[in-house]
């Protein structure tokens, strides 16, 4: 997860991985920052162990994360 997050820093991307725990269970959201490098909004929440798992994979290897919005 940490070399996730230092890849995202360094290609200066909006996303980040916010991941915490809520008593017993563990949540994992994707996050789009804002100009001042807060939470501006929150992309996908909850993320499933084999979702992160993946964008792990896309975002070590350099693909990055896309993301397809319909109006």
């Amino acid at each position: 997860m940490e070399k996730a997050h230092e890849h995202l820093i360094k290609t200066k991307s909006p996303y980040r991985f916010c991941v915490y725990q809520e008593e017993d269970e563990l949540f994992i959201d994707l996050v789009i920052l804002n100009e001042k490098g807060k939470i501006g909004s929150i992309k996908k929440k909850n993320i499933t162990n084999d979702e992160f798992t993946l964008w792990l994979k896309m975002v070590q290897t350099g693909e990055g994360l896309l993301f397809d919005e319909e109006a």
